[in-house]
């Protein structure tokens, strides 16, 4: 494998404590040791559909 993507929410409604902030630093630790680079990030902020528990296509009137 030579390329993974990520897509990493990161509101408060995914990082709920201090421990799930930790686990995100890990997750870019272990990717590191593994000799993976971050080619590209994009910031958006996240409408409050995207912060709604469940799927968006399984939610009635849910964006495609």
């Amino acid at each position: 494998m030579d390329q993974l993507a990520l897509e990493v929410h990161a509101s408060a409604a995914y990082l709920a404590t201090r421990g799930h902030g930790a686990g995100l630093g890990r997750l870019w630790a272990a990717a590191s040791a593994a000799g993976m680079a971050l080619a590209a990030v994009e910031l958006t902020p996240c409408a409050p559909d995207d912060e709604a528990p469940g799927c968006h296509e399984a939610r009635p009137g849910a964006r495609q």
